[in-house]
């Protein structure tokens, strides 16, 4: 078993209504990050490779624009997952 806390998984709806034991398989692919405010996570086209769970904090999901601009599209929280599906 890894450093991931699993009652973070089972608070998450992507896996609601497994079994525990379900759950605990699921965890053992995965890995706690801890990531600096205002880094960059993925940028739009990149091939994505993981998928996010967010725990603590928030993720600020945005889009560049023509003019040079960065547009907020969704902020999300504790129990949100973007990423690679």
């Amino acid at each position: 078993m890894n450093d991931v806390n699993l009652d973070a998984l089972k608070d998450s709806p992507l896996f609601h209504g497994l079994a525990a034991k379900e759950i605990e398989f699921f965890g053992t692919f995965l890995a706690q990050q801890q990531l600096s405010a205002g880094k960059t996570i993925y940028i739009e086209n990149m091939t994505g490779e993981s998928l996010y769970l967010i725990k603590k904090g928030s993720v600020r999901v945005s889009q560049m624009l023509a003019e040079g601009e960065e547009q907020t599209l969704v902020v999300l929280g504790p129990g949100d997952t973007f990423g690679e599906l």
